[in-house]
């Protein structure tokens, strides 16, 4: 099932690997934790991404905007969604300095059962009254691929490099 590119309501996005490396997550956190014990207290959170250097995947995040606008730069109403096996405490700290904070939803593990169960999915098709096939799903592993699977959703498969994002850039923008 392919979504038309004029059909397209919502793109969901997972976290790790695909919008932020988890070896950037890692240094991240030990961080965090290096500084926890050094000083007893966390730094300011500023401080903490700049010594980890704490990075965006910037084509993914191009594609992102990509999404939020359309050729004339106004918003293009399509919904974007982030679906995680991330906590939600991890998703707040972590967004906090993302180059883009206009998701509509992002949906987490401790709130609902982790992918591959498709019960994120179900939560923001039904939030946002969009069928599975007006939305795409991009991700990076074996989970989110059998999520997809189960809710019939096309699914593009990335890796970190810039390749891989624009194929799925010309696949619906060209």
């Amino acid at each position: 099932m392919q979504v038309m590119k004029d059909r397209l309501k919502l793109v969901f996005w997972d976290w790790s690997d695909t919008l932020i490396s988890i070896k950037t997550l890692m240094n991240f956190h030990k961080e965090k934790s290096r500084v926890a014990k050094e000083s007893g207290i966390y730094l300011d959170m500023m401080q903490e991404l700049d010594k980890t250097g704490i990075e965006f995947i910037p084509y993914a995040w191009s594609l992102v905007m990509k999404f939020a606008q359309n050729e004339a730069g106004a918003k293009s109403g399509i919904k974007q969604v982030i679906v995680t096996n991330a906590s939600t405490k991890e998703m707040a700290e972590q967004l906090l300095y993302a180059p883009y904070h206009n998701f509509d939803l992002i949906l987490t593990a401790d709130k609902f059962k982790p992918k591959p169960d498709p019960e994120m999915f179900l939560y923001a098709l039904n939030q946002l009254d969009i069928k599975p096939s007006e939305a795409i799903f991009i991700g990076d592993s074996e989970s989110d691929l059998w999520a997809a699977r189960k809710m019939e959703i096309p699914f593009y498969k990335v890796n970190l490099t810039m390749q891989s994002y624009q194929t799925i850039s010309s696949a619906l923008f060209n």
